[in-house]
């Protein structure tokens, strides 16, 4: 698979053919072969042009039968484009192989696409086609309002789909300004570097409305970028309006099942969970285990990730505590959940709590709780002195201690509830703490 040689067999045989084939009055290589720019991924393209008194479809069906007997080719599909028949091949190997075949009045040339011509007379050299701007910039404010319209609805997959084409009209707009390939995005690394990265914060990582949210927002502003450079007047008119679709509320109209907010406006993803508390003499693991999701925490962040602790009670020897290891990461702004979670995410965590300030993300088995805070957030500090302080003061310790156990006798709605019953006693430890 992927073999150059094999490309050159390939070519030389389906030349060896046109040249024999009566019908066949010209024949040119196209693709990088042409430009001398053949690799290992590149295709086999060829374009023929075909005498005009015979049927067309007479000869492409000739040598489909050729290529699926000779070559082994399991598919096949065609593209009709200026009075040409494109027939793309899959052969057996995994190498493309796309035929072209056209009347020979138009055997030539076709756009800004390179074509050494093996034998024939090809016509002058033909204008390809080129998109409208304006056309483009319709199709841009379409895909926006789609994709606002698909996160409200909850349909995160066409969501995608339509940041996608956002993104794809954005990079086409800049070839077309900057006389680059505008199809299929032939032009697109040639584009500056700067233009580039602007696309970058468009790439959906996760998705969940919050994921989709930021995307939509950051392709709207690399396309209004792109927008000021071809058509400023447009920008003016409707850019406001493009910004505004891209804003989706933090409280959508539509939420996806399952979701719900709780009494102090953070969101529960999933909902209320009813868990039992069960308290357990302390495990030497648990250190073991925190070590362990420390190292995939930062694997995935790197240094976004300022600080990683053990806290909560499994941080603490001696102390009884419930089996789930509680970290605490500090970033540097918590509220920008692009640059932290979906890496998070794709290690594995999954996303419990989302309120103002904080984030909590958790192990599948619900063993670890990753607890997210920016780094100056008093919250964090205050988790830390408490550790601190229990590791410290053994008569503390021993008081929060029965303190849990006396709490975790009790009957609890929610894990929620049972850690607001704590409120009290933590705080006069930390008072205690500062001194």
């Amino acid at each position: 698979m992927f073999d150059i040689e094999r490309q050159a067999t390939v070519r030389a045989l389906l030349l060896d053919r046109a040249r024999a084939d009566l019908r066949v009055t010209g024949a040119a290589v196209t693709g990088s072969a042409a430009r001398g720019a053949a690799d290992r991924w590149s295709d086999v393209d060829l374009f023929f042009g075909v005498d005009d008194a015979v049927e067309m479809s007479e000869v492409v069906a000739d040598w489909t039968a050729f290529v699926c007997a000779e070559l082994g080719a399991v598919h096949h599909f065609d593209l009709a484009a200026d009075g040409a028949i494109y027939r793309a091949f899959l052969l057996a190997d995994g190498l493309e192989v796309d035929l072209g075949f056209t009347p020979a009045a138009t055997f030539g040339s076709r756009g800004d696409g390179t074509f050494a011509v093996v034998f024939g007379f090809p016509t002058a050299r033909r204008a390809g086609w080129t998109p409208d701007p304006q056309h483009l910039i319709g199709l841009a404010w379409h895909h926006i309002l789609h994709a606002r319209t698909s996160i409200e609805r909850v349909a995160f997959w066409q969501a995608e789909h339509w940041i996608a084409a956002l993104r794809e009209v954005t990079l086409t707009l800049g070839c077309v300004r900057l006389g680059l390939p505008p199809s299929h995005a032939k032009g697109a690394d040639q584009l500056p570097t700067a233009e580039k990265d602007l696309l970058q914060p468009t790439l959906v990582t996760v998705l969940d409305s919050d994921e989709l949210s930021r995307a939509l927002q950051a392709a709207v502003e690399a396309l209004l970028t792109e927008v000021t450079r071809t058509d400023p007047a447009a920008r003016d008119r409707f850019g406001p309006l493009l910004v505004e679709l891209a804003a989706v509320p933090a409280r959508a109209p539509a939420k996806p099942p399952g979701r719900s907010v709780d009494a102090a406006a953070g969101v529960l993803v999933g909902g209320r969970e009813r868990r039992d508390i069960v308290l357990v003499d302390h495990d030497p693991r648990w250190a073991d285990r925190f070590e362990h999701e420390r190292s995939r925490i930062r694997t995935a962040l790197g240094t976004l990730a300022v600080r990683v602790e053990h806290v909560g009670s499994t941080a603490v020897p001696g102390l009884a505590a419930k089996p789930i290891v509680d970290i605490l990461l500090t970033v540097h702004d918590v509220e920008d959940d692009g640059s932290y979670s979906p890496a998070l995410r794709r290690a594995g965590y999954v996303l419990r709590v989302r309120e103002p300030g904080h984030r909590m993300l958790r192990s599948p088995d619900l063993d670890v709780h990753v607890h997210v805070w920016d780094d100056d957030h008093p919250a964090a500090g205050a988790h830390l002195a408490f550790r601190d302080r229990l590791r410290a003061e053994p008569a503390d310790r021993d008081l929060y201690a029965a303190t849990k156990r006396r709490l975790a006798g009790q009957d609890w709605p929610t894990m929620n509830d049972y850690a607001a019953a704590k409120t009290d006693v933590i705080r006069d430890i930390l008072t205690r703490a500062a001194g």
